[in-house]
């Protein structure tokens, strides 16, 4: 009997099966149904108890197909111990065979909680955990009465840990858990767990049940953990409740490296993150014996999301990550990021690391577009470095729509932008589907910037962006100062896209009457001096009194022009330059630079133009008022500089700066 030899089912699969293959277990399965008709005999209960003994010991695949053909052949077929005992163990291997256990448990009748729960726990460690399955044993376990707390608990794992976790299921069996008395702390910790998993965490629900597990003593180091993620994970991650419960956590001695890493990750993932706050908890992780490389990597995401991230503090924090043998590209990646998004960036520091990452054999698409971003972002903008590096990732495979836009932004912004080579990336980023509303909008830039802009290429990829859907207020901007800074300004062009983008809601461009106080933020220059030379001039056309309008410049979105060369401003000093014939007087607000007044009285043109109308000579009977107004309003060189006056047709459009986040 097997009995008398136990030791031969732990014997190795050299000894039975030389060539054992895990296809093999599946004819065991098929022979274990066919019999499943088979009485459990407990009669020979000694037998049964000395299988399940020696099961304990074995764990490979082949000791077990042994192990259940030796009992058939003994003519004994298992019971529910040792089916609860194969379920555990075979969740380790191919899935189907715990549904094959779990229904021959059921069918015979024999199937009690553990068998249940085991069944739902090796749905929780399979690939892909079905969440449907889940509910659906623990529904049946609910009818027979089997449910208990590990039902629960394994069954609201399952969906924590499915492909796109259902927190509303989760926090409903964990209701149903308390009524039924049958809550602990892993059930709070799964259902946390599932919400902080899910498309969009509820932090409120997440603190709410954390309150609760708190009242019931349930709480420790995983809930609060749980917590603090679905935290970091909602769409509006509040900062304070995280290290808030991070302190709490640390009185109540629950703190652990997770704990630390997802309150790093909220500071970082809140609207405005604190970089100070971030160190701060990373040093006191590190005096714990708590940092790794997620909270170097989550402290690295918080400095360069901050409001003035510094370049020095992230370097320092990688040469540490490197000390402690743990950098990664990841790691590489956000301390470049954070050289990007510096006030100054240093090209110099960004390449050496990128170099540093390339031996390590840390290259992936972002550490290659965040340096060239650095490039782009600099004091002065080397597109050759720019797409030399470029050249590079293309080679190694990982020049992505982030390297493309990166370097079409250094581009854009060298002191000579090449359209042509703009052009030509933006070309091949089209064939390798990275175009985007970014790559056509700095790709226009470039052009508009270029020393000879050639409109009739900007309308052409215009057009091919609206198509595209891509079409926005910084495609507009570009193209209208592309045709300001041309050799003959099309004034037609000019109106008309101007009022197709205020019909789409693109550009915010109010009809102007006396006495208004005009905002122009979010337009460049060509797209101020267009309208507001078209507005003013349709305004004085149809008054004979002093039109007084005050403009809006400020710095704004250009916060980092310097004030002379401001482009809006520009614009309305040309202006001032373009009409200096009707206007009466004109001044800075004092205090504020980003106001300018202005009073104009344009009584002689109207008394002109009327002559116009009224003569029946006029080669055109029927006279568009709007459309020769406007002609004459752009009769002069859109380049001539009033003396003294700094004026600055090519000031830089506004283009904002590239957020992947």
């Amino acid at each position: 009997m097997f009995s008398n030899r136990p030791n031969k089912t732990n014997t190795s699969k050299r000894s039975y099966y030389p060539r054992y293959s895990p296809s093999s277990f599946a004819a065991t399965m098929q022979r274990l149904k066919i019999l499943s008709d088979m009485k459990i005999l407990n009669s020979r209960k000694s037998e049964y108890i000395a299988y399940n003994q020696s099961l304990k010991q074995l764990y490979q695949l082949q000791d077990i197909d042994l192990f259940l053909n030796k009992m058939l052949d003994n003519q004994l077929f298992p019971y529910i111990v040792i089916i609860n005992q194969l379920i555990k163990k075979l969740s380790r291997y191919k899935f189907e065979y715990i549904y094959d256990l779990h229904h021959i448990a059921v069918s015979k009748g024999i199937a009690n909680n553990i068998t249940y729960s085991n069944t739902i726990d090796a749905i929780a460690k399979s690939k892909n955990p079905n969440a449907h399955d889940a509910i659906r044993l623990l529904e049946e376990a609910k009818r027979k009465e089997l449910a208990d707390e590990y039902t629960y608990a394994r069954t609201i794992n399952v969906i924590a840990k499915s492909k796109n976790p259902n927190a509303h299921d989760a926090i409903r069996l964990l209701e149903e858990a308390k009524t039924a008395g049958f809550a602990n702390k892993y059930t709070y910790a799964n259902t946390i767990d599932a919400i902080a998993k899910s498309i969009n965490p509820n932090a409120h629900d997440a603190i709410r049940l954390l309150e609760e597990a708190k009242q019931a003593g349930f709480a420790d180091d995983v809930i609060y953990a749980n917590t603090i993620d679905a935290i970091a994970k909602s769409k509006n991650p509040n900062a304070h409740d995280a290290i808030r419960l991070l302190e709490e956590a640390s009185h109540a001695g629950f703190v652990d490296e997770y704990i630390y890493a997802s309150t790093i990750d909220a500071i970082a993932k809140s609207a405005n993150p604190n970089a100070h706050d971030a160190i701060r908890l990373l040093e006191k992780a590190k005096k714990l014996g708590f940092a790794n490389v997620i909270t170097y990597n989550s402290t690295l995401d918080a400095i360069a999301k901050s409001a003035n991230p510094n370049a020095h503090d992230a370097i320092r924090l990688l040469e540490e990550v490197k000390t402690a043998g743990f950098a990664n590209v990841i790691t590489y990646s956000g301390t470049i990021d954070v050289i990007a998004k510096s006030a100054n960036p240093n090209v110099n520091d960004a390449i050496r690391l990128l170099e540093e990452a390339k031996k390590a054999g840390f290259v992936d698409e972002y550490i290659y577009a965040n340096t060239i971003d650095a490039v782009a972002k600099s004091e002065s903008p080397n597109a050759h470095d720019a797409i030399r590096l470029l050249e590079e990732a293309k080679t190694a495979g990982v020049a992505g729509r982030y390297a493309y836009n990166s370097t079409l932004n250094a581009i854009a912004k060298s002191a000579n932008p090449n359209a042509h080579e703009a052009i030509r990336l933006l070309e091949e980023a089209k064939k390798l589907k990275f175009a985007d509303q970014y790559t056509y909008a700095t790709t226009l830039e470039a052009i508009a910037k270029s020393e000879s802009p050639n409109v009739h290429d900007a309308i052409r990829l215009l057009e091919e962006a609206k198509q595209a859907g891509f079409a926005d207020q910084y495609t507009y901007n570009s193209i209208l100062d592309a045709i300001a800074k041309s050799a003959n300004p099309n004034v037609g062009d000019a109106i008309r896209l101007l009022e197709e983008a205020k019909k789409n809601r693109l550009l915010k461009l109010p009809t102007i009457y006396s006495g208004d106080l005009i905002d122009l933020h979010g337009l460049s220059f060509g797209s101020a001096y267009f309208w507001l030379k078209k507005e003013i001039g349709e305004l004085l056309l149809n008054s004979t009194d002093i039109v007084s309008i005050t403009f809006i410049y400020g710095k704004g979105s250009n916060s980092k022009v310097n004030e002379e060369t401001h482009p809006i401003k520009q614009a309305v000093l040309k202006i001032v330059q373009d009409m200096q014939n009707d206007i009466n007087d004109y001044n800075g607000i004092e205090g504020n630079t980003g106001r300018f007044h202005i009073n104009f009285q344009r009584k002689r043109l109207k008394d002109e133009f009327q002559k116009q109308v009224d003569n029946p000579n006029s080669t055109s009977k029927k006279i568009d008022k709007k459309i020769n107004h406007s002609q004459r309003l752009f009769t002069q060189d859109v380049y001539s500089i009033a003396e003294n006056s700094p004026l600055n047709p090519n000031a830089k459009p506004f283009i904002p700066s590239q957020n992947r986040n």
